[in-house]
């Protein structure tokens, strides 16, 4: 019995967090495409780069590049819609960590706005906690052989 409540408890878990991660990718991708994030304000476009703090820095380098802006947007979609289902969440969490990842950094190293820390280090969190749950399984897929080597011999 105690077995059981904890396989549903840690399921309704994982579940929790794949759904605040699928609402948070889609939330930014929206952005993104939207041209709510990553725009440059008027006031920047005269401003000296040494005058710059790092968000600004920061938001007027992403927003020079659409393409960027749009790779990653999609790269949260693609994410979001694999997190979304069973079958595909262990590959939308890999997927998702570099991206969660460089928000993370970036946060880190320019000081994004205010609680944007806390934020991708919980998307963070979340991301890496479901991949601890599947360690087994991915250590298996990408680490363990899995096919014999016709070159070595047997």
């Amino acid at each position: 019995m105690l077995m059981t409540f904890r396989h549903r408890a840690h399921y309704w878990v994982r579940l929790a967090a794949r759904f605040v991660l699928v609402i948070a990718c889609v939330t930014y991708a929206a952005a993104k495409f939207t041209g709510a994030q990553f725009v440059i304000p008027g006031y920047l476009l005269d401003t000296p780069v040494t005058d710059l703090g790092g968000m600004d820095l920061t938001w007027a380098f992403f927003a020079h590049s659409p393409l960027y802006s749009g790779f990653i947007a999609v790269g949260q979609l693609v994410a979001a819609a694999l997190l979304a289902f069973d079958r595909t969440a262990r590959l939308g969490s890999v997927i998702l960590l570099p991206i969660t990842t460089n928000i993370t950094f970036v946060n880190l190293g320019y000081n994004i706005g205010e609680n944007t820390l806390e934020l991708s280090l919980v998307l963070l969190a979340l991301n890496l906690y479901l991949l601890a749950g599947e360690l087994s399984a991915l250590k298996k897929c990408f680490w363990n052989e899995t096919a014999s080597d016709p070159s070595r011999p047997r």
